[in-house]
């Protein structure tokens, strides 16, 4: 008689997978630790999972960076021609953009830990700062950019990436957790908002 697979059981995994995977990184994850923190036999991980890579890739699914180039994309067109501003009620854009970006790292907390702790980070910034020129283009502002502000664009990202790193592992509560992610947004937002303004009058 064939085995049954369940939906639950396998839920179960992914979980035990994700909090081992946020507090351990992938190398140093085992499938061991995976079954003892999900109540089963490692023998029981390997029915549903062949091993470490697919259990990996269950519990981080591309859809999640998908959704957050879509968020970007919103955002763009929301910011068409408008001006950067560190005052969200200059531009109705931005409030929405804050809600979808801190809503993606809230509800993905474990998701995200894990994706910038374990190689993502560079991909994130470069995403993030593609973003940040496109925008510019859209404001025709895009030739304020050499090479050199174009590394100063990254490393602000990078750093904004690594805070919100640090923010996402140290709070658990949804409330609190978003009042620090908003926090960190002003913050990047008048750094970038200062960058800018001095480069437009050299």
């Amino acid at each position: 008689m064939p085995q049954i697979l369940k939906d639950e059981t396998r839920n179960a995994i992914v979980q035990a997978a994700l909090t081992v995977f946020a507090q351990k990184g992938f190398r140093d994850t085992s499938m061991q630790d995976v079954s003892r923190l999900a109540g089963l036999s490692a023998g029981n991980i390997y029915r549903y999972f062949p091993d470490k890579r697919a259990l990996y890739a269950a519990a981080l699914p591309p859809a999640l960076m998908e959704e957050l180039q879509a968020t970007l994309d919103r955002k763009i067109a929301s910011w068409e021609g408008m001006p950067l501003s560190t005052d969200p009620e200059a531009n109705a854009g931005e409030i929405g953009f804050r809600f979808a970006l801190i809503d993606l790292l809230v509800h993905n907390r474990l998701q995200w830990i894990v994706l910038l702790r374990d190689g993502k980070p560079d991909a994130l910034t470069e995403r993030l700062s593609s973003f940040f020129e496109r925008w510019l283009g859209s404001v025709r502002t895009a030739s304020v950019l050499d090479e050199k502000r174009r590394t100063t664009v990254r490393l602000l990202y990078r750093n904004l990436i690594t805070l919100i790193s640090s923010v996402l592992g140290e709070n658990q509560d949804p409330p609190t957790l978003r009042e620090a992610l908003d926090n960190c947004i002003d913050y990047h937002m008048a750094g970038l908002a200062a960058v800018m303004e001095k480069w437009r009058k050299e």
